[in-house]
């Protein structure tokens, strides 16, 4: 055989294999169905769905009688007993650890509340998983994948967190230390480390403020600020996988020419909501919410804080003709007078963005983390067959 050509027959069965997988991701079909819709011929598609069904990937769903025949349609779907994704979801002072089918059914949560990034809260993390896939209903079930998101920079060559300020600086004298410690629990078993913003936005894009969106910005607003930028319905990462770090952009206020984050995260809003009231509010954006709903002095700060935010957003704007704009995090819980601060810097241009809030909320880190898995699972392994 002509060694051009058989790479080329690898490549196009390789591909074909994941435009199946692709489809029934999204619905059940018959192998006639699938073999119209991807222009492929009815012998080609029964040969990948033979493949497809040996390997475990997927199952018959369905059968129905077709009219004037005595014969049956089949329908195929994704096998959801095929294996399980761990989503691990770091931020804001909380782990959420979740367990999903390849389905994108999340089966079990758990949210552990943590005082510190360190060492022995990523013990804890791993402690609780494994205590989680322990499970009955999961013991019978690979699992396939695991997806780590958190605060950071995480190189997306290496997939190593290679800065976080959030986190405790010994747990980067170890080169790939929380990746490393979990492969030792799950041997075997892929570990991918993202940004949790990155995963929030991929979450809104599959179920949520994002859909269909083909160029916007997702700006998650909570104890710091952080954000994504999607472009022609990809998630931009740049070259590092850095792109999107919206706290980090530099605006003059107020007689000061500092970071973004510096005047409109919520970190920032407690400190000065804590000098207003003179209460300690350790750190908590519940008591900091409860205070802009009853502190006119405190409402004012933040709606000052919500101005900031518009005029940046203007500039990226201007810049990148962004369409739509999603703004996330707790100060989602602001409300609408803290939104309409927001756009009323955007109003005076030619085109003023839509900019709206998250549909998701909390949830869209696990959604987020739950598709990248299975998204990696199952591209991964259509292409074994």
């Amino acid at each position: 055989m002509d060694k051009k050509l058989g790479k080329d027959q690898t490549y196009s069965r390789l591909l074909n294999n994941q435009l199946v997988i692709s489809k029934l991701q999204q619905n059940d079909y018959s192998a006639t169905d699938l073999a119209k819709k991807l222009s492929l011929s009815n012998a080609t598609m029964s040969s990948i769905i033979k493949e497809l069904l040996s390997e475990g990937l997927i199952k018959v769903s369905s059968t129905s009688s077709i009219k004037g025949c005595g014969r049956k349609q089949v329908f195929y779907t994704i096998n959801e007993k095929y294996g399980l994704i761990l989503a691990v979801n770091i931020s804001n002072f909380q782990a959420k650890i979740s367990v999903s089918n390849v389905k994108e059914e999340i089966l079990a949560t758990e949210i552990i509340d943590v005082d510190k990034y360190n060492i022995e809260t990523i013990y804890l993390i791993l402690l609780k998983a494994s205590q989680i896939l322990m499970d009955e209903q999961f013991r019978n079930t690979p699992l396939k994948d695991i997806i780590i998101s958190l605060p950071g920079r995480v190189n997306r060559s290496t997939g190593e967190l290679v800065l976080s300020k959030q986190f405790d600086p010994e747990l980067f004298k170890e080169q790939n230390f929380i990746s490393n410690l979990f492969a030792k629990q799950f041997p075997s078993v892929p570990i991918h480390l993202a940004n949790d913003v990155n995963v929030s936005a991929r979450g809104e894009m599959k179920k949520g403020a994002l859909v269909d969106e083909k160029n916007a910005l997702y700006i998650s607003l909570d104890t710091g600020i952080g954000g994504s930028l999607i472009v022609d319905s990809m998630l931009f990462e740049g070259d590092q996988g850095y792109a999107g770090e919206f706290g980090l952009m530099k605006i003059y206020y107020d007689g000061r020419y500092e970071c973004l984050d510096e005047f409109s995260s919520l970190r920032v809003l407690i400190e000065k909501a804590e000098k207003i009231s003179g209460q300690n509010l350790n750190m908590s954006r519940t008591k900091l919410i409860e205070l802009y709903k009853n502190n006119e002095q405190i409402k004012q700060e933040v709606l000052k804080s919500a101005s900031v935010l518009g005029k940046c957003i203007a500039n990226l704007v201007e810049m990148f003709d962004i369409s739509t704009i999603v703004i996330a995090g707790r100060a989602i819980e602001f409300g609408d007078e803290y939104l309409e601060a927001v756009k009323k810097e955007t109003s005076h241009l030619i085109y003023a963005p839509s900019i709206k809030f998250s549909t998701l909320g909390r949830n869209s880190k696990i959604i987020g983390a739950t598709v990248m898995g299975v998204d990696y699972v199952l591209s991964r392994d259509a292409k074994k067959n």
